[in-house]
């Protein structure tokens, strides 16, 4: 099969499917874990900061060995398909156990939480890192390979729009936030995993072959050389750095709509109109696409910025407004996150210019620590600034400034951090689309 040919659309929507369980349960862990370890489990926020950075420097550990692992895998179901079926019980299991109330008492809380936090993050490494990777192998073409992505970003966002939905109407209300609604939604997102990822496994086997063909031995060198020596993949994975940190910080938006403003019940409508706004840059995509990447993305971060500001100088008793900035924020947040894996994609073509060897799994699984590592330290940042400021969780109150804080953090931060990232790709970002073309062409592939 010529894979710079056109990919059916139904093989598209077949590989797809995986991001919607995928990004359930991403969602779920990223948005509400912080919430549910400090007003379920009792545990205090400098624990749950230590939690997640110590997760993340295993991260920094597991990811690389995944993605050499992938690297190196072959078998008669393919390079990367066979972890689909491998990793979906683990991951299942782990997050239906990540917001399980074990009543252990705060020390008990702790310790369960720091495992089972670690191990969900293992089982997601271990079985999204293969799916990843396997989208730079699915087309050779840069045009195309941004229609697989974005199809697949459809998914993305009703696994998100999904979680958003649920998520809020069954654990979060005007009074609180409530344990058996997570232990729910953990149930909920487990069973997606499952279907979604034994969907995807079973549609790409028209891929296998082409996966599975072997390949050179890859030495540490030139996998060393893959990351370090690859510009473009530098910056995007610092741009990912960022804007996870960026995305880990909005997460304490259920802080300030639970515990600052005491309107539990307006989370849902917040989080789904926010995502929502991910379709609206899906439909534009095929009208941008005739920018350079590096525009788009720099564009996007540029719109987030700007809504981000507005947001904060808006009066707390002004619901609407923080709605319909949210909303454009989220526009210009989706361009950019739609549009960085394509740019991922093109630098594991580069990487394989400059070593001559396929190295997709080393190249994702540095983005994807990037992500998770960001998501750590984004979340140790907001439970130790929250303590900073003063903020208590489930206080009858919280003072001036700490309300003004949390603001801080949910607009003004991430406001800053999106302008860097827009500076640093429009300015430094190397793969222009007449790059991409002689890179394909001296591939062979053009």
């Amino acid at each position: 099969m010529d894979k710079v040919n056109k990919m059916p659309i139904k093989h598209i929507l077949g590989y797809g499917t995986a991001a919607l369980g995928y990004n359930f349960v991403f969602m779920l862990t990223s948005t509400y874990v912080n919430i549910f370890f400090t007003n379920v489990l009792g545990i205090s926020l400098a624990a749950v900061g230590i939690i997640m950075l110590v997760a993340r420097i295993w991260d920094g550990v597991n990811d690389p060995i995944m993605g050499s692992l992938v690297d190196k895998t072959n078998t008669p179901r393919g390079k990367y398909r066979p972890y689909l079926l491998w990793g979906m019980l683990p991951l299942a299991i782990t997050t239906i156990l990540l917001f399980y109330s074990p009543s252990l008492g705060e020390t008990g809380n702790i310790i369960y939480g720091a495992i089972i936090y670690i191990l969900w993050g293992m089982s997601y490494t271990f079985a999204n890192i293969p799916y990843m990777s396997m989208q730079s192998t699915l087309s050779f073409d840069p045009d195309e390979r941004t229609k697989i992505i974005t199809l697949k970003n459809i998914f993305t966002v009703f696994g998100i729009i999904l979680c958003s939905m649920i998520v809020p109407g069954i654990a979060i209300t005007k009074n609180g936030v409530h344990s058996e609604g997570f232990f729910v939604s953990g149930i909920i997102g487990a069973l997606l995993v499952i279907v979604c990822m034994g969907i995807t496994y079973k549609s790409t086997e028209k891929y296998k072959f082409i996966e599975s063909k072997k390949q050179d031995k890859i030495t540490i060198k030139e996998r060393v050389s893959a990351v370090v020596d690859n510009k473009a993949l530098i910056l995007l994975a610092l741009s990912l750095l960022i804007l996870s940190i960026q995305q880990a910080l909005i997460g304490a938006s259920n802080y300030f709509f639970v515990d600052v403003l005491k309107r539990g019940d307006v989370v849902m409508i917040y989080t789904l109109t926010g995502s929502f706004a991910m379709i609206i840059s899906m439909v534009f995509m095929p009208i941008v696409m005739k920018l350079e990447k590096k525009t788009i993305m720099g564009v996007g971060m540029i719109i987030y910025a700007v809504a981000s500001i507005v947001f904060y100088i808006i009066p707390d008793n002004n619901i609407a407004g923080f709605i319909i900035f949210n909303i454009i924020r989220g526009i210009g947040s989706g361009f950019s996150m739609i549009i960085i894996w394509s740019m991922i994609a093109d630098s594991v073509d580069y990487a394989t210019l400059k070593t001559g060897k396929q190295q997709g799994g080393i190249v994702f699984s540095t983005s994807t620590f990037m992500q998770k590592a960001a998501g750590g330290i984004g979340g140790a940042l907001i439970n130790f600034m929250l303590a900073i400021i003063g903020f208590v969780p489930n206080a009858q109150s919280q003072t001036a400034s700490a309300g003004n804080g949390v603001k801080l953090l949910i607009s003004i931060v991430p406001a800053i951090l999106a302008l860097i990232v827009a500076i640093l790709i429009i300015l430094k970002y190397p793969l222009t689309k007449a790059k991409m073309k002689d890179i394909q062409k001296k591939l062979g592939r053009a």
